[in-house]
């Protein structure tokens, strides 16, 4: 932290107090400007009356009152903020220091705009989950597809926190990766707000993507990001950034990565992994910053205001042959704004500066040529957000338009205090109706019109200073539909001529010396007075001021006047304000202007623990000055100031390790130093501090007193120590090295140094001699050290070491590295490889063995030749059809030679596949295999269940041999099977039509007649 300008050596005790949580009392006051400016610029009416200094993590919640709040930095951290869901500061002055901050996350959480998450199958495949919206839409998760749409969807009007992004699930539910948390919402209403630290309401990232158990597998998908919150700040003087640094912040989360496909190493990894989808980004949020005027709104260049929308995640690399997963989308960007307001009143909000966005004359245009309704000139003013400014009145408009049924025109008027305001809105009625409503900016009812006339006239009398909005709309009836239609609108008040005009003063200091001065929204012809004060507040409680006179004016015709003034200022490190007074012409004063500048004398910045640089400028040429530094032990000095009753002076004097007093005189206005001090002994909190005074004045420290400029910045030593630049550690070396150089060594001192191989038991395996070196610059090189190289694979750190001359160790350096010596060169160390001459190229698998070299189940033949090398009873299988050639092994094939067939249950030499060469249509019957006419009866004439009929799938027995089959329905069908003498009865009566057979038919087509005993 470097300053330039202030009460110094108060500066340097209240650090230290408010570390030390004590309480002085101080004989030095703040110098007063010729105003008060708690009058002139009050601050918001809430505001607290106690202070609060945050010098550590605190969290706050919901809406705290301060006088002044300060987040800064203690000697261990820096002061930190949290709040979790809204944090409404009202405060008279809010100082974030750099490296401070104020962060606020979304809680409890929001349910709009929220992120789709996405559950994955039970591979671990599935989109990216969605980003949160906000002021835009989230960012969609990638998808295989390209399909995907889960980002958030738009919310609220930028007063509000972000939204959560969406979590990935596995198949069961579980949650595997976190969606991120969306942004707070932080208002901050001051007088002053200085913001050289962080205020944060971004979302946060999407978690990324994880493999099952992070074992082998497809990727996980990546989590949606968080949308950032809203920031709004309102003062009369608001600073971001100075120098560098001062980041205001509401970005979008970035969405997860999808994880990588992947096999891990000792798993068995057959085909391919895909990479895991990333998740959508977070949408940006809003932030809006607001001053009093131009002059009081200071963003540096080198701040970082944003609510960029978050990045998208990026898709998982594959494994094998798998599928690269797919990008998720970016969030879209929020929205950043600043600008002017009216600033604070001491009763309530004054009106902002009163300005008109109507044409003079206002006339509408809402007819076009053709006589069809249009848009009218004032648009688009169909929300308060773009309301036109109707503040300067009277307005008298004609030919405005309400052109569609959703057409509602927006008028914002400043209300005065005390001031009666009237409105006539005037329309044909038979052509459409009209209403008019009158609110406040916060939606509160004061009037409306609603009449069935061609006129609406309303009127208020205002209570206080507040914004109001005069909205005309066309009423929508129960039909659902309106016509378009033209209307007239008057606004005035009950002053002389119907007017209102709040007159603005303005200043701006161009220079040391120069500043332009500026009256806005003036009452035309109209006598003014003003007058014009200097004032310049100087270290040392000195302060000068004067005036550069009064003036009157007439403004004719105008509403602005303007003139430039010329000053003289003193060359001293200093704030100069020039402030301007506008009077009526009976001395009322009507308002002022203000504007103010530093006057820098001095940068001042240590680079190192025993160098630094002071920069001068705006020095007085030929002036004779002096510049004494000096270099003290923040905690010694602060022992030495409670020893010596608060004598700044003394406790300097017993905490200083090096000072020296340079007295010059400037030719030109800047001059340089580069400062070198003795090293620090401790790590404690050290200052370097520098005073610039006129040669021949005395200074005292403890008011700081002829103190022309001054300067500190506080740092914490770097005590010496040794850094190790690179270790080499080759396998194929026999030595190997390591190059250490110093750090902040202190030129002129004598060190001692070693370095030590360790390996994972902290043994020492080599060790280089203890050398002495005398510092010859803060980061010299100690060379390079060569080590015999460890036959050992495994974890080795080189540890350099570094003492004083006395013994006393300093900062050492630890870099570790891996050897691994691998004979064969198949990725497993000698020391695990069980085959340490695996051919070149072979993969291997954990023990280091190629399959040529294995045999896993033990049979006697390796792995590379086995065809079964988990099965010891089997290892060839010359046809290839899975069965082995071992008849008296598991599963062993019954034709090892034809790898259509394998096995031979009846042992006929035909094969159990039907589908096979020679197949076995009896597998189970050893003495039939064939059966032609597929009538299952085989073809075997000798075996089991014989077909007589080997070609007639209809028969295939005939019990009493006379050549005809038993089966009757079959082909020559046996009526008599028993009986050899008849097979055939025509007329079916029991009696065989063979007259030469056992009971002969006499009449064979008769089957009421079967004998004829008598032959006749």
């Amino acid at each position: 932290m470097t300053e330039h300008q202030g009460t110094p050596i108060k500066s340097i005790l209240v650090v230290i107090c408010v570390m030390m949580m004590c309480s002085l009392p101080f004989a030095h006051s703040t110098p007063m400007h010729l105003m008060d400016d708690a009058i002139i610029e009050p601050g918001p009416p809430n505001a607290g009356t106690t202070n609060l200094t945050v010098l550590s993590t605190t969290y706050l919640n919901g809406t705290h009152s301060y006088d002044d709040l300060y987040v800064g930095c203690g000697v261990v951290s820096c002061g930190s903020i949290i709040a979790t869901g809204d944090l409404i500061l009202n405060v008279n002055t809010l100082t974030v220091m750099s490296g401070a901050s104020i962060i606020a996350y979304d809680q409890p959480t929001n349910t709009a705009g929220v992120g789709g998450s996405i559950q994955m199958s039970t591979n671990y495949i599935g989109n990216g989950a969605g980003g949160a919206g906000h002021t835009s839409t989230g960012g969609n998760g990638g998808s295989a597809s390209g399909t995907n749409s889960n980002g958030g969807n738009s919310y609220g009007t930028g007063n509000e926190t972000g939204s959560n992004g969406g979590s990935v699930l596995d198949s069961n539910g579980n949650l595997v990766s976190s969606g991120g948390i969306g942004g707070g919402k932080i208002i901050i209403n001051a007088d002053v707000i200085e913001i050289y630290g962080t205020v944060d309401a971004s979302g946060q990232d999407g978690e990324q993507g994880y493999r099952y158990q992070n074992g082998s597998g497809n990727g996980g998908s990546g989590a949606g990001a968080g949308s950032g919150g809203s920031i709004l700040m309102y003062a009369n003087e608001v600073t971001i950034g100075s120098a560098s640094g001062g980041f205001v912040l509401a970005k979008g989360g970035n969405g997860g990565d999808g994880a990588d496909g992947d096999c891990v190493q000792g798993s068995v990894c057959i085909g391919m992994y895909d990479g895991g989808h990333g998740g959508g980004g977070g949408s940006g949020g809003t932030i809006d910053i607001r001053a009093n005027s131009a002059a009081n709104l200071s963003i540096s260049s080198t701040a970082t205001i944003s609510a960029l929308g978050g990045s998208a995640g990026l898709g998982g690399a594959p494994y094998g042959t798998g599928t690269t997963g797919t990008a998720g989308f970016s969030g879209g960007n929020g929205t950043t704004t600043n600008g002017i307001w009216a600033g604070w009143s001491t009763s309530n909000p004054p009106p902002p500066p009163p300005t008109n966005g109507i044409p003079n004359p206002c006339i509408g245009g809402g007819t076009n040529a053709t006589g069809t309704i249009v848009s009218d000139v004032l648009e688009v003013n169909d929300a308060q957000s773009t309301a036109t400014q109707a503040s300067v009145l009277p307005v008298s408009c004609t030919e405005l338009s309400l052109h569609a049924s959703t057409d509602i025109d927006y008028f914002e008027v400043q209300l005065v205090t005390g001031v009666r305001y009237y409105v006539n809105v005037s329309f044909s009625h038979a052509i459409q109706d009209v209403d008019v409503r009158w609110e406040t900016a916060t939606g509160g009812f004061l009037t409306s019109g609603t009449s069935v006339s061609d006129n609406e006239t309303l009127s208020i009398t205002a209570t206080q200073n507040i914004t109001s909005f005069i909205s005309v709309f066309p009423y929508l009836s129960f039909i659902g539909t309106t016509n378009p239609i033209t209307y007239n609108i008057t606004i005035e008040t009950d002053n002389p001529g119907g007017g209102q005009s709040l007159e603005l003063a303005y200043v701006n200091i161009v220079n040391k010396t120069s500043a332009t001065v500026s009256f806005a929204d003036l009452v035309t012809n109209t006598t003014y007075n003003y007058s014009t004060v200097v004032a310049q507040d100087m270290l040392g409680n000195a302060s000068i001021s004067y005036n550069l006179g009064n003036g009157t004016f007439n403004s004719s015709n105008s509403t602005n006047y303007a003139f430039g003034v010329n000053f003289s200022s003193e060359n001293n490190q200093s704030t100069l304000s020039v402030r301007v007074f506008l009077y009526d012409a009976s001395g009322a004063l009507l308002t002022t202007g203000y504007d103010q500048i530093d006057i820098d004398m001095m940068a001042i910045e240590s680079t190192s623990s025993t160098t630094g640089e002071i920069n001068l400028t705006n020095l007085s040429v030929g002036t004779t000055y002096d510049l004494q530094w000096m270099v003290y032990d923040d905690r010694a000095y602060f022992s030495a100031l409670m020893a010596n009753n608060s004598s700044i002076a003394s406790a300097l004097n017993a905490s200083t390790i090096d000072q020296q007093t340079y007295t010059f005189t400037p030719q030109t206005e800047t001059r340089d130093y580069n400062i070198t001090w003795a090293g620090p002994t401790t790590s404690n909190f050290h200052a370097f501090l520098a005073i610039l005074s006129v040669n021949g004045t005395v200074i005292n420290f403890n008011n700081s007193e002829n103190f022309s400029a001054f300067g500190r910045d506080y740092f914490i030593p770097q005590l010496p120590s040794i850094v190790i630049s690179s270790v080499s550690s080759s396998v194929n070396s026999s030595t190997n090295d390591v190059t250490t150089r110093g750090l902040d060594l202190v030129v002129g001192d004598t060190y001692k140094y070693r370095i030590k191989i360790l390996d994972s038991g902290n043994a020492t395996v080599a060790q280089s001699p203890l050398t002495t070196v005398t510092a010859t610059y803060q980061g010299m090189s100690l060379g390079t050290w060569n080590y015999t190289t460890p036959s050992i694979s495994g974890t080795y750190c080189a540890l350099a070491e570094l003492y004083e001359v006395d013994g006393t160790q300093r900062i050492g350096d630890t870099m570790c590295f891996s050897l691994t010596f691998d004979s064969d060169f198949d990725g497993v160390a000698n020391e695990l490889d069980a085959c340490p001459a695996s051919p070149a190229g072979a993969v291997v698998d954990q023990y280091g063995c190629a399959a040529s070299q294995r045999d896993t189940d033990g049979d006697g033949v390796n792995d590379d030749m086995d065809d079964f090398v988990n099965d010891p009873s089997q290892w060839s299988d010359q046809d290839g059809d899975g069965y082995g050639d071992n008849p008296n092994g598991n599963s062993s094939d019954a034709f090892p030679s034809d790898g259509t067939q394998w096995s031979d249950q009846d042992g006929d030499g035909y094969g159990d596949n039907a589908n096979g060469t020679f197949p076995d249509a009896f597998p189970t019957d050893s003495t039939q295999w064939s059966d032609q006419d597929g009538d299952g009866y085989g073809d075997n004439p000798n075996g089991n269940n014989a077909d007589l009929w080997t070609n007639d799938s209809s028969q295939w027995a005939d019990s009493d041999g006379d050549g005809y089959g038993d089966n009757p329905s079959g082909t020559n069908g046996d009526a008599f099977p028993n009986e050899g003498t008849q097979w055939s009865d025509v007329d079916g009566d029991g009696y065989g039509d063979n007259p030469n057979g056992t009971n002969p038919d006499a009449f064979p087509t008769d089957p009421t007649q079967w004998a004829d005993t008598d032959g006749d």
